[in-house]
């Protein structure tokens, strides 16, 4: 289960997700721990979000995870956003908090990069690059920035209003509806609180009077000076930009239109991004990443018969240490068992393994096409992980000329600098797809394998040809001796 919360200083909405649908959705007052007491927040906590949640307490047991953005969450007060939370909600298997702007990015870019933007009251934009966010100009607020926001389109609108900019009828339809003067503006502007507020809230008054003349043209100035003073520092015309927030949502053509004129395109618009973070927390499963020998083909019973006789000739002395190396690299293999004096019978060794690869059979495990069929047919992405080079890979094809057509790609020792146990090879392959690590599942018979898919943060089976079921069992989540139960529907379980 999955507790998903969009907070303003005004309210927090949260909903209850098991990952596929909504299971609960409640509203508290907002919580913004920059302007807020730890008290005050626990107090939210405790008094309103767990009430409303008591009719589900049940699923909450059942492996909760808490996702917070927020207003007011930077960086810094992070950790004690998280320890508020944790303290709520002590069942919670884990707690993030974020501010409100990683929310928008991952709510309209998801987990591609982007540029991601909040137009409300305020306004603020960053680059994302799909996990985080890499660079932020600035704001200011809306007295030394703010351009975009609702606070700055109030300023620009009665600047306009009473400068006499916009039509005569226009001044007066406006002080009759919010039975102000433009001495009572000039006050509440100047001499109350929350001016910010009161500027934004002219929205409403502004989008039904675009067909006035100027008005219009004011409003996309006001989003031309956005793109112009936040978003060129990016550089990244290039990407997508998304929106988020009421002013976004209210004024979208007269967006676009301003993008297009500052030469940028626009990706999604929404008002909330709760239904763009249900998506991105939503557990789905979009690669499956494979190991090549034990997995893909049950090899390691030819390797052993090679291993055997290189280890009984180099290592009499260590009998069966052709088991002892089984899922180490090459590299792995020569660092620890032949170097030192053995180092000058490496390229005989590797001779000698090359012509064995070249006559090895490839045979796939048994139900393996047919699971590669069905990834496929739900749209899943597939791929070989290997450490393995290009040489071997030619044998692979030789001998099994459709190979490459299963898979969307091919990644080999060539393609990545650290091998397993280090995870690097996996998050490669899930940045080559452009998917998320928790959104893959790693398929590995060996130990430096089964770390290398845990390390990277994604499921993992484990294939017990190299190592028994009980002996991987620690570092995988579930375990298989072929692919002929294993299917789509079985492996999004696990998610």
């Amino acid at each position: 289960m999955k507790l998903i919360a969009d907070s303003g200083s005004t309210k927090t909405d949260w909903v209850l997700t098991d990952g596929r649908g909504i299971v609960a959705q409640v509203q508290t007052q907002g919580i913004n721990p920059f302007h807020q007491t730890e008290d005050d927040i626990s107090r939210i906590l405790q008094k309103e979000l767990l009430p409303l949640l008591a009719p589900h307490e049940s699923l909450l047991a059942s492996g909760l995870t808490v996702h917070f953005y927020g207003s007011g969450v930077r960086p810094e007060l992070e950790p004690l956003m998280e320890r508020l939370l944790q303290s709520a909600l002590p069942l919670a298997t884990a707690v993030e908090a974020h501010g409100d702007l990683l929310g928008a990015a991952r709510a309209v870019c998801g987990a591609d990069e982007g540029i991601a933007c909040i137009l409300g009251t305020g306004a603020n934009s960053c680059l994302y690059d799909g996990c985080s966010i890499t660079q932020n100009t600035p704001p200011l607020g809306y007295i030394l920035g703010d351009e975009g926001s609702g606070a700055v389109l109030g300023i620009s609108f009665l600047n306009a209003l009473y400068k006499g900019f916009l039509p005569a009828s226009l001044v007066a339809d406006f002080e009759s509806e919010y039975q102000l003067s433009m001495a009572d503006v000039i006050a509440r502007v100047y001499r109350q609180p929350m001016a910010n507020r009161f500027l934004a809230s002219l929205s409403p008054f502004i989008s039904r009077h675009l067909d006035e003349s100027g008005v219009c043209e004011l409003v996309v100035d006001n989003f031309r000076r956005f793109f112009r003073r936040n978003l060129s520092q990016y550089g990244r015309r290039d990407l997508s930009v998304g929106f988020v927030g009421s002013i976004a949502s209210c004024y979208e053509p007269q967006l676009r239109q301003a993008a297009e004129a500052e030469g940028f395109v626009v990706g999604r618009v929404v008002k909330s991004p709760m239904e763009g973070l249900l998506a991105y927390h939503r557990v789905t499963m979009k690669a499956a990443l494979f190991d090549l020998d034990g997995v893909v083909f049950d090899t390691e019973p030819q390797y052993t018969v090679f291993w055997g006789s290189q280890c009984r000739l180099y290592h009499p002395e260590h009998p069966g240490l052709e088991h002892e190396i089984k899922g180490s690299t090459l590299t792995q293999i020569y660092d620890r068992w032949f170097s030192g004096e053995l180092e000058k019978e490496q390229a005989a060794i590797t001779e000698r393994l090359d012509a064995f690869e070249a006559q090895m059979t490839f045979e796939y495990m048994a139900g393996f096409e047919a699971l590669i069929a069905d990834l496929h047919a739900h749209g899943v992405k597939t791929a070989v992980v290997t450490s393995s080079n290009q040489p071997k890979m030619e044998s692979v094809y030789r001998a099994q000329p459709a190979f490459k057509q299963l898979f969307d790609a091919i990644l080999t020792s060539e393609d990545f600098a650290r091998s397993k146990p280090h995870p690097d090879c996996y998050l490669t392959a899930a940045k080559r797809f452009g998917v998320m690590p928790k959104e893959c599942v790693v398929f590995e018979d060996s130990f430096n394998g089964l770390k290398s898919g845990r390390g990277a943060g994604m499921k993992v089976v484990g294939v017990a040809t190299t190592n028994p079921k009980e002996a991987i069992a620690e570092l995988s989540d579930v375990q298989i001796t072929d692919y002929s139960r294993v299917d789509y529907e079985s492996l999004l379980k696990l998610f």
